[in-house]
Parts: structure tokens; C-alpha cells; sequence
């Protein structure tokens, strides 16, 4: 009797469990990029230099087609190019990987952050997950570069 008791407690957990880890997931996710912008908008001022975010599958340059979903990348942009690549190593502050199953998109395919404490537009990212709309995140950038997280409206995302 204890055993089926266990059982069925189990089975009933499971659900909100998996929920709880996809929430957990994601917002890490979230946080992660918010970091990223957080640091690129800091060294800007700091250094004087245009600082810029882009997709990333390797770790080691940007990858335009590749989308969001694998990783990022953020370094020093020493050029002025639509599709801007790192130089050298030493440029790279900070290159992330995404260890979850979420499809990341993003309004623009590359973000700058200038010195002068201007971002070059503003811009948004989805955050969605298996678990559809209902739970999906958005990230704000400001013209300023300020990051704002924020439920995303239920029309805007796209399951995987």
C-alpha cells in the first residue's frame, strides 16, 4: 500500500516538476543574456569602444544564420560592418552557449552598444520553450541599452 502510495504521489509530481525546471530553465537563460548586455553596456562606457552582441553556435565568431538558439558571443567591434566579426581572441568578453531546448529569437541580428551610452536601436528577444506561449519571456533592450525581462505577450511567440 505504501509503495502505491509513493507511486502515485510520484506520478502526479512529475508535471509540476518538469514545469518547475523549464521555468528554471529559461529564466536562467534570461538572466544569462541580461548579464551579457549588463557587461557590454559597462565596458562601452568604460573603454570607449563599441561593444557588440551576436549570435554565436562555436564560441569563437558570430553566426548570423544560425540564429540565437546555440549560443551568443559579445566582444569588442573594432569595425563598422553590418555582420561585424571578432578580430582576435583577446577582443571576445564573453561567449555563452545555451544548454536548454529554447528557441531565442531576436528583432535584430546584431546588437551594438556605443560608448557614448546609445545602443544603435532598440531591440527585443523571445524566449519560448516546448511548453508554448503561455510561458514564454521577452527581453527589452532600450535605445540606452538598459535590458528590462518581462512575460511575453501570448502572441508573439513562436513554439518549438
Amino acid at each position: 500500500m505504501t509503495i502505491a502510495l509513493l507511486g502515485l504521489l510520484l506520478t502526479l509530481s512529475f508535471p509540476a516538476m518538469h514545469n518547475l525546471h523549464s521555468t528554471r530553465a529559461m529564466r536562467t537563460q534570461v538572466n544569462d543574456l541580461v548579464h551579457a548586455i549588463h557587461l557590454a553596456r559597462h565596458t562601452a562606457l568604460i573603454s570607449g569602444n563599441t561593444i557588440t552582441l551576436c549570435p554565436s553556435h562555436d564560441g569563437n565568431r558570430c553566426d548570423y544564420d544560425a540564429g540565437w538558439n546555440d549560443g551568443w558571443l559579445l566582444f569588442t567591434d573594432a569595425g563598422s560592418a553590418l555582420r561585424p566579426q571578432v578580430n582576435s581572441a583577446g577582443d571576445v568578453l564573453l561567449s555563452h552557449r545555451t544548454s536548454t531546448p529554447l528557441h531565442i529569437s531576436a528583432n535584430r541580428p546584431v546588437f551594438r552598444l556605443r560608448s557614448y551610452g546609445r545602443r544603435s536601436t532598440n531591440g527585443t528577444f523571445m524566449f519560448c520553450d516546448p511548453r508554448g506561449r503561455v510561458d514564454a519571456r521577452r527581453l527589452v533592450i532600450s535605445y540606452t541599452g538598459k535590458p528590462r525581462a518581462e512575460p511575453a505577450p501570448p502572441d508573439r511567440c513562436v513554439t518549438t
